[in-house]
């Protein structure tokens, strides 16, 4: 009887959000796994960035580090990460989005003008983008971060 009670119990909550279903460029795939759809949380990075006020770099500069480095991951990881692509709309998996951020941040896969200006603003670029990451999830920044460094910001001008 109470193991029915439990089921009972069960039945009557809501069902719990996959994670990220919030997102619209979160998609569930096969056995559950979470993709990202990558041009559209590119976007959606960009957007939020825009409105912040809380926002270090300015927004054309991020757009164009963001926007650039997505296009030159998806070119150099062309046919290993795409679960699918339609209307240039790679599909990653989970993991492969979380890739190209550790390529962005720490790795030197990525060579565009972009990608040599945010290694040349780490690791005050790690910090910045922990901070945009904790904005995003409605978080207030926790990195104390000052300036940029300049010689990265040049590279941003030139680029």
């Amino acid at each position: 009887q109470q193991r029915q009670q439990h089921e009972q119990q069960q039945q009557q909550q809501p069902p719990q959000p996959q994670p990220g279903q919030g997102f619209r460029f979160a998609s569930e795939v096969a056995n559950g796994r979470v993709a990202i759809r990558m041009n559209r949380a590119a976007s959606w990075i960009i957007e939020e960035y825009r409105s912040s006020n809380l926002s270090l770099l300015a927004p054309d500069a991020f757009e164009q580090i963001v926007s650039n480095t997505c296009k030159e991951f998806l070119h150099v990881r062309r046919g290993q990460v795409a679960i699918d692509t339609a209307a240039d709309e790679a599909l990653l998996c989970f993991e492969d989005f979380l890739d190209y951020w550790r390529q962005l941040l720490a790795g030197d896969d990525l060579v565009s003008p972009w990608a040599a200006a945010m290694r040349n603003l780490r690791p005050w670029g790690t910090a910045a983008t922990h901070n945009l990451a904790r904005v995003l999830c409605g978080h207030m920044p926790s990195c104390i971060v000052g300036d940029p460094p300049t010689e990265g910001l040049q590279l941003l001008r030139v680029a």
